[in-house]
């Protein structure tokens, strides 16, 4: 599968590990990105990526990071569509440069966990409660996560 966008170009590649459908995880099209200087990283670019292992090559700075960033929802397009199926993430090329950072800064939990802290600690204060929400569990949540083995979708 390969997809060519204006000025950039991208292969993606594929291997099914299970055996299921061969439903589509996500699909775009016309795709634009340009950044606020008016540069365009990537325009009109659409696809779909099948349920899966999928892979993304191209030339460095040709867009890929951008790309996968758009399609986990971290970055809006200039213009186009995008639907997913399912839940995405996008794991950062660079988290090892992170190494000083906890498990719960990378996992985008730390506030939640230190509001549950405090409240264990016996605070009341209501800024403590709004920043916990519903996410009494979010610990046990994320432990369970962290010892599930990797899910094909």
């Amino acid at each position: 599968m390969s997809w060519r966008g204006s000025g950039s170009s991208f292969v993606f590649f594929q291997e099914i590990l299970m055996p299921h459908s061969q439903q589509t995880l996500i699909t775009f099209s016309g795709l634009t990105v340009a950044w606020p200087d008016g540069t365009e990283c990537f325009t009109g670019l659409s696809g779909s990526i099948p349920r899966g292992v999928t892979g993304l090559i191209g030339d460095n700075g040709s867009g890929k990071s951008t790309l996968l960033r758009v399609l986990t929802e971290q970055v809006e397009p200039t213009s186009g569509s995008l639907h997913r199926e399912a839940s995405t993430a996008y794991v950062s090329q660079n988290i090892t440069a992170h190494s000083e950072s906890t498990v719960a800064q990378l996992l985008g939990i730390d506030r939640v966990l230190t509001s549950l802290r405090a409240i264990e600690a016996g605070s009341v204060a209501e800024a403590e409660y709004d920043v916990v929400g519903a996410d009494w569990d979010i610990e046990e949540r994320a432990r369970a996560e962290l010892v599930k083995p990797p899910e094909v979708v």
